[in-house]
C-alpha cells in the first residue's frame, strides 16, 4: 500500500521530470558495461557511446606477473 508521501514522490518523478532528463539518465546508465577483465569486450553493436572499462590493479599485476615468470604445474594437497 502506498503512502501519501509515496504516491507524491512517484508523481514528481514521473510526471514533472522533463523526458529529456530521463533519457539522457538512461544514456549515461547504458554507456556503462561492466565485463569481466579475463573476457574479450564486446563490439558495440548500439548507436550510444560506451566508456571503456579498466582493468582492475590485480588483473594487470597478475598478468604482468605471467607474463614474466615461466608457466609452472603446480598442484595443492589439502589435508582433510
Amino acid at each position: 500500500m502506498q503512502t501519501k508521501t509515496d504516491r507524491i514522490l512517484r508523481y514528481v518523478l514521473f510526471n514533472l521530470i522533463p523526458a529529456k532528463m530521463q533519457e539522457e539518465r538512461f544514456l549515461k546508465d547504458a554507456s556503462y558495461r561492466p565485463m569481466l577483465t579475463f573476457m574479450e569486450q564486446p563490439k558495440n553493436r548500439g548507436r550510444g557511446p560506451v566508456l571503456p572499462q579498466k582493468p582492475s590493479r590485480r588483473h594487470q599485476a597478475q598478468k604482468q606477473l605471467a607474463e614474466t615468470t615461466e608457466p609452472r604445474l603446480t598442484v595443492e594437497y589439502r589435508e582433510t
